[in-house]
């Protein structure tokens, strides 16, 4: 779902799914700014006397503008030019995000981002390039049921 949205943002020209480690290493030579790297999910299960939640806890960092250089760690103006328009970017996804929620036809998406749950704050520099940018942290809920599929266990099938 992140991954689409980032492919429908004009200014997003690149998204990918990325591992920490690589944060202190060089950026993929083939990626293009604007970037939108997405976190990995991490869910946390809830439980009531009625249902059982999953707090699936989602996170994307809009990184650098195409043009401007903040690979000099004393360039703050292009420092604060990047943070600037990447927090735009996040606010403008973050929107559609809360959009697609009250939607009634996005049917797993319906009803189930909490804007209380919204987080954001600067990011960089990252990556040997010293990019900066915006991070989004938030959380979708699911209901789940926890029941097993039993042709997945040999000591439950007949």
């Amino acid at each position: 779902y992140i991954t689409n949205l980032a492919t429908q943002h004009v200014d997003i020209k690149d998204a990918y799914r990325f591992n920490r480690i690589e944060l202190a290493g060089a950026l993929k030579k083939w990626l293009q700014k604007s970037l939108m790297i997405i976190d990995s999910v991490e869910v946390k299960p809830s439980k009531t006397s009625v249902t059982t939640t999953h707090n699936n806890n989602c996170a994307f960092t809009i990184l650098g503008k195409e043009g401007v250089s903040t690979a000099k760690i004393d360039a703050y103006d292009a420092q604060n030019e990047v943070i600037d328009w990447c927090q735009a970017i996040a606010f403008e996804v973050a929107a559609r995000i809360i959009e697609d929620a009250s939607d009634s036809a996005n049917k797993w998406l319906y009803g189930a981002i909490d804007i209380n749950s919204f987080h954001y704050y600067k990011a960089g520099p990252l990556f040997t390039e010293n990019l900066y940018g915006y991070r989004v942290e938030f959380t979708i809920n699911s209901k789940e049921k926890y029941k097993i599929d039993p042709t997945k266990w040999a000591d439950k099938t007949e």
